[in-house]
């Protein structure tokens, strides 16, 4: 029990880093790393458990720099 205690403590962790790079590429324009960590993050949330507002935020970052991906490469076609 101790150790699943400390295992999920670490694994929180870890899910928090990855949201916040994703938070920190997507300020920097870095889209597609961005989703990448925004996707790591859900994915750890959802295995652990997570409380639901926090996988919902993954998700809502996840939607939101796709949406921003999609602008990009439409920008980019048109050049």
């Amino acid at each position: 029990e101790m150790l699943r205690s400390l295992v999920g403590s670490e694994m929180c962790k870890e899910t928090v880093l990855h949201q916040h790079l994703g938070k920190a590429l997507f300020a920097a324009g870095h889209y597609d790393l961005a989703l990448n960590a925004f996707a790591q993050a859900y994915e750890m949330r959802v295995f652990t458990g997570a409380d639901p507002s926090l996988i919902d935020s993954s998700m809502a970052a996840m939607s939101r720099t796709q949406h921003m991906l999609e602008i990009q490469h439409r920008a980019r076609r048109r050049r």
